[in-house]
């Protein structure tokens, strides 16, 4: 049995510190809750896997820049 807590609502004059802290406290939706939620658990997974690849491919690309420059100090 899940227990669903109220989620903080976001609004647009928040600052970016205050948004960062709202995404951190804000509990990830569960599938197993009522119908009308599972939409947001689905977007909840597809946003996820959207920052985690970007992310993904930013640090990758900050690795083989830095590659770049030490291959380009050696020699």
């Amino acid at each position: 049995m899940s227990t669903i807590t109220a989620q903080p609502r976001h609004d647009g004059t928040m600052s970016v510190r205050d948004t960062f802290r709202w995404i951190r406290e804000t509990p990830a939706p569960y599938w197993d809750a009522e119908d009308s939620t599972k939409g947001r658990y689905v977007a909840w997974v597809g946003v996820s896997a959207l920052a985690w690849t970007v992310v993904g491919i930013a640090g990758t690309a900050l690795v083989a820049e830095g590659l770049r420059g030490l291959a380009s100090l050696l020699g």
